[in-house]
């Protein structure tokens, strides 16, 4: 109940605002029921953290099904799943990209678990395991760096869409960058139309890794 009522909460002023009193207020009870469960926002912070890196996990789609050799399609679709499951739902975006979610003593055995699964994927498409690992590590904080931008972007407004970018900086002593906003529809805060073009540079280093290591 209690993390339910925490995610409702949430959900409707993020986690920033989220505090133990008005949780209680929310659930219509008193604010030390919340603690007898509870220690600490952080404590809560780290079970919500749990529920949903667990549901974000469940849903992205696995190697099962996809043989080996057709590693590269396998990634170029989780990843960009990855993104789109981040884009869709802006709380466990905000959990996942949390600094106090994670690595910070909480425990998640399915994350390692998953990733494990990940990295014996590749090795079996004839990758070594540190290729396998710096390949499946370059994606992951690739598509996080994209998604954290993306969010700050729609939060905060900046920079402008489209032309109007061309405000913010000096079109007559930068003119290579007037022109990738003007004629290539670039974001200058370097998010959007990046992640597919990214995405696909690492997969083709990834690709020549391979090669060369056969």
């Amino acid at each position: 109940m209690i993390i339910r009522g925490a995610f409702e909460v949430a959900r409707r002023g993020g986690l920033d605002s989220m505090s133990m009193p008005g949780l209680a207020a929310h659930l219509n009870v008193g604010v030390t029921s919340i603690y007898w469960y509870f220690r600490s926002k952080e404590d809560l912070l780290q079970q919500m953290y749990l529920n949903a890196a667990q549901s974000f996990y469940d849903r992205l789609i696995t190697p099962d099904g996809f043989a080996p050799s057709d590693w590269r399609n396998y990634l170029s679709q989780v990843f960009r799943q990855y993104r789109s499951t981040l884009e869709v739902d802006e709380l466990f975006a905000e959990l996942l990209l949390h600094p106090q979610a994670g690595h910070s003593g909480v425990r998640t055995p399915f994350v390692y678990d998953k990733l494990e699964n990940q990295v014996a994927y590749l090795v079996a498409a004839g990758f070594t395991p540190r290729a396998a690992w710096d390949t499946y590590a370059c994606l992951v904080m690739f598509t996080r760096g994209i998604t954290t931008s993306e969010r700050a972007r729609r939060n905060s407004g900046y920079p402008p869409e489209g032309l109007d970018q061309l405000s913010r900086i000096d079109v007559a002593t930068m003119p290579l960058l007037a022109g990738l906003i003007s004629d290539e529809g670039v974001s200058i805060d370097m998010s959007g139309d990046t992640f597919l073009p990214g995405l696909n540079m690492i997969l083709d280093s990834a690709e020549a890794r391979l090669a060369s290591g056969r």
